[in-house]
């Protein structure tokens, strides 16, 4: 069963120079933010791509190289 939240978890694109180039989703369980990040992290290959809530990164995909 999904763990509810009171604020809502967004996965986001980043550039190289550290800015947020996409938002890509905001979802409203840890489950479902984790299975978002696994896939942008495939479509978003030469990105780093984060898990957040407001400023605190839960989750995060490195850029690779």
């Amino acid at each position: 069963m999904p763990t509810p939240i009171q604020r809502g978890l967004n996965v986001e694109a980043w550039t190289a120079s550290g800015s947020i180039e996409w938002h890509l989703a905001t979802v409203w369980s840890f489950e479902l933010g984790r299975l978002v990040l696994d896939a942008a992290a495939t479509l978003y290959l030469d990105q780093e791509i984060t898990l957040r809530q407001a400023c605190r990164v839960i989750a995060k995909r490195e850029k690779p190289g």
